[in-house]
């Protein structure tokens, strides 16, 4: 078995650096563990993390209703709950699906159909021990999974975290592609908007230009900020984004110094831009008088980020979520695992992120 599965796991890993598609080596996985070891049926289950839910799952010998059933499968809190189990980490097995109380009993109804009698369930991690998924054997009743066919099924499950892993990064790699494409769009409604709020404070063309120059310097910089590869304090990243439309507005920023990691910096930069340029397009910084209230702060309960609008021009819900909304929930999501709220009261755009983890997010700087 190993020398077959270093064979199958090196081809994998060139399909990934290739670019292929994350769902077709997952079910690729599965077949290849149904082939060495006979008698069993393997598949995966991925968890989103963010919304505490199962995504769904890929098992490929069964049909389509089996793993459509697990999307949208909750993480109970409950005692002895499997689900709460995977998302902490551990491994689920029972020699006795049927009467094992820690599934549903719907779910169980589901598995016996599809001749699910026994299972093992073991977490697939990414590098910094976050379960993203795990990688589930089921078998008959009687027919214990053991020495060389457990073995191969730790190295499968190592392979599946390495996968969900490059699946992850691929979906924040694209959030970001998609993100610089908005901004290109974007840029040039931008760079007009500074030119004239400028040019209204600042007629005298000495004034305007000296001004301008330093408004489109501070957005340079913040839109370099989005590739950077270095960790970011969270205060600089918010009043460099914030430098070239707040000369006339109030803008209050309360939090403490806050070294981000690589990637909530990048998260932060991307969503911090977003909210930015739409607060100078259509709220609080498009007209003088207008506020921006930002604070941050770690607690027992993770990290927390609120941004709130007031002044401004009366707002009104967007009738579609379109890509920046998309990229305020996605950044955070697949970065820290955060929550987001985006709400369009009258008086202001209100955004909040809330992570669970906040060292994930960063670390307080003494």
């Amino acid at each position: 078995m190993p020398d077959t599965f270093d064979t199958f796991a090196m081809t994998a890993c060139g399909r990934m650096a290739h670019g292929d598609h994350a769902i077709e080596i997952l079910d690729d996985i599965a077949l290849f563990f149904e082939g060495e070891v006979p008698g069993t049926t393997a598949g995966t289950t991925i968890l989103d993390r963010t919304s505490r839910v199962f995504q769904g799952g890929r098992f490929p010998s069964l049909a389509p209703v089996y793993q459509d059933t697990l999307a949208g499968i909750e993480v109970a809190d409950r005692p002895g709950s499997c689900a709460l189990a995977v998302f902490d980490g551990h491994s689920i097995e029972t020699d006795d699906v049927a009467g094992d109380t820690r599934f549903s009993q719907a779910w169980r109804d589901l598995s016996m159909a599809h001749g699910l009698e026994a299972l093992v369930s073991l977490p697939a991690f990414q590098r910094d021990g976050i379960a993203l998924g795990t990688f589930v054997i089921a078998r008959r009743k009687g027919q214990p999974l053991t020495g060389p066919a457990r073995a191969l099924a730790d190295r499968c499950t190592v392979l599946v975290g390495h996968v969900l892993t490059y699946a992850r990064e691929r979906a924040a790699h694209e959030l970001v592609l998609g993100e610089l494409q908005h901004r290109v769009r974007n840029i040039f409604n931008t760079i007009g908007a500074l030119v004239y709020s400028t040019l209204r404070t600042n007629p005298d063309p000495a004034k305007f230009r000296t001004a301008l120059d330093g408004r489109i310097a501070a957005l340079a910089q913040a839109h370099s900020m989005a590739l950077g590869d270095g960790d970011v304090e969270l205060g600089k990243l918010v009043r460099l984004t914030l430098a070239p439309y707040s000369f006339e507005n109030n803008v209050r920023i309360d939090g403490p110094a806050f070294r981000l990691t690589k990637h909530s910096a990048q998260a932060f930069a991307l969503s911090l831009h977003e909210l930015a340029t739409n607060a100078a397009k259509y709220g609080a910084l498009s007209r003088p008088g207008g506020e921006v209230a930002i604070r941050w702060g770690c607690s027992d309960d993770g990290f927390r980020f609120d941004w709130a609008e007031s002044g401004g021009p009366p707002v009104t819900p967007p009738a579609r979520s379109g890509f920046g909304q998309r990229t305020l929930r996605g950044s955070f999501a697949g970065a820290v695992d955060g929550k987001v709220e985006l709400d369009f009261p009258a008086e202001g755009c209100s955004f909040r992120m809330t992570s669970p983890d906040a060292a994930r997010v960063g670390a307080l700087v003494n």
